[in-house]
């Protein structure tokens, strides 16, 4: 007589449903970060964090113990909480960083710049000598005065050439557009009276616009896509004047308190619905079309200058109050029609995205900040900041700060600060070929530092 197979295909089948059910729930643990480690016999909670340095090679310590890896290197399974990185390389400086590892997630530290000990320098533009430095958005071009009298293009490549004469007259400002293709002049006159000149950076005419207009402009802006075109602000009317076309426009808006601009957008403070108390954030294309009323906020008598920040999965408006207390906002999706203004700091000098648009950098007396806007990780690290006067980004994640002394380089967290040159011209160029900045040298002479061995 045989024997049923039924209680042998059951007992598979629940050993095989058993498998399956355990092995998910330990999938999805170890997804969650949870790791078993068979020394200890226990289980951790742990995370994937990723080092890697320019140039990789560097000997690694962590949490203050050296491991025999070098960069590049994969820490599977680092426990969760603050880890504490530190990189060295011969011929280079140390570089360190503090970060939280959050079980389940990857830390990514790939961005280290390690920099030479002695960072190599080469001498540009003699026997030309300069004076400031306005660059444009790129930091691929920018003008420069030479003894008030004349104007210089500088290009990424070191290529110094002047573009504009003031004769007997003399240059009291120069900016260059956000495209690099125009630059616009302040001019005084022997006679006194003044002179707003545009300069073609690309061999076109200059145009007098005092000539051309009649009057001196007040408040003028470059517009963000096209050097031909100027914002104008007078008595609360925003114009756009077209160069080509020698067109002034009708108002774009009205009652406009400030106004700043950013990429594709006007961003204006008008007076609320009660003026004492609220200002209105106000956001309309480069033709005044295209009107967002985006959030009523706390009022300030000067008004907030915005930027509009695209992260990779929400956009944000972000203002600073003019005056005093300078308090800095953020507005989540500013063209919802339902956004609400979120109050990040008080106090804040300057702030920036980055070129990747991941993070909002910001500083006040004592500390430099950076807020992950994928992530929502904040990182703060204290620092001096009381004679910084310019905040802009080297790459995605470093910064170069200036000061009236030096200008120096430091990651987005505020970590490895160096100093690259002293006494130098607030702007700078990036050049393309290499890990490089063009600066005006304390002797007026543009000079290429390297930020890697020649």
């Amino acid at each position: 007589m045989k024997k049923s197979r039924k209680p042998l295909q059951w007992l598979m089948y629940t050993i095989a449903i058993g498998v399956l059910v355990f092995g998910t729930i330990g999938l999805v643990y170890f997804a969650q970060g949870y790791s078993y480690d068979f020394k200890s016999g226990q289980i951790r909670n742990s995370g994937l964090v990723l080092i890697d340095s320019h140039p990789n090679g560097a000997s690694i310590a962590l949490n203050g113990k050296s491991i025999p890896d070098r960069t590049p290197y994969r820490y599977d399974s680092a426990p969760g909480g603050d880890i504490t990185v530190d990189l060295q390389k011969q011929g280079y400086r140390d570089w360190k960083t503090k970060q939280k590892v959050v079980p389940g997630e990857v830390t990514f530290i790939e961005y280290p710049l390690l920099l030479p000990n002695t960072l190599p320098r080469q001498q540009i533009n003699e026997p030309i000598t300069l004076s400031g430095m306005s660059s444009n958005y790129e930091h691929k071009k920018a003008v420069s005065v030479s003894g008030q009298k004349d104007l210089y293009l500088v290009l990424d490549n070191g290529n110094v050439t002047r573009i504009y004469s003031a004769g007997v007259n003399t240059i009291t400002s120069a900016k260059i557009a956000p495209d690099g293709n125009r630059a616009l002049i302040q001019q005084t006159n022997t006679d006194n009276s003044i002179n707003q000149i545009l300069v073609s950076t690309t061999g076109g005419q200059a145009i007098n616009l005092t000539a051309q207009y009649g009057f001196v402009f007040s408040n003028l802006e470059f517009s963000p896509q096209n050097s031909a075109d100027l914002f104008w602000l007078n008595n609360g009317l925003l114009r756009k004047i077209d160069t080509n076309n020698r067109n002034i426009s009708s108002a774009l808006l009205s009652n406009v308190i400030s106004y700043s601009l950013s990429r594709d957008r006007i961003i204006a403070t008008l007076p609320g619905s009660i003026p004492e108390l609220t200002n209105m954030i106000v956001s309309t294309n480069l033709s005044g079309n295209d009107r967002y009323d985006v959030a009523a906020i706390p009022a300030d008598k000067l008004g907030y200058s915005g930027i509009i920040i695209h992260s990779r999965f929400h956009t944000y408006l972000t203002v600073l109050a003019n005056s005093e207390p300078k308090n800095l906002y953020y507005i989540y999706e500013p063209f919802s029609r339902n956004a609400l203004p979120f109050k990040i700091a008080t106090g804040v000098k300057l702030f920036t995205s980055s070129p990747n648009q991941k993070f909002l950098t910001y500083i006040d007396a004592n500390n430099i900040y950076s807020i992950d806007l994928e992530t929502t990780r904040e990182y703060r690290h204290s620092l001096e900041t009381k004679q910084i006067t310019t905040l802009n980004w080297y790459d995605d994640y470093h910064l170069i700060l200036h000061t009236a002394s030096e200008s120096s380089i430091i990651d987005f967290d505020g970590y490895n600060q160096h100093s690259i040159m002293t006494n130098t011209s607030p702007d700078f160029l990036l050049p393309g070929d290499s890990k490089s900045v063009l600066y005006i040298a304390p002797s007026n002479i543009v000079e290429k530092v390297f930020l890697e061995t020649k």
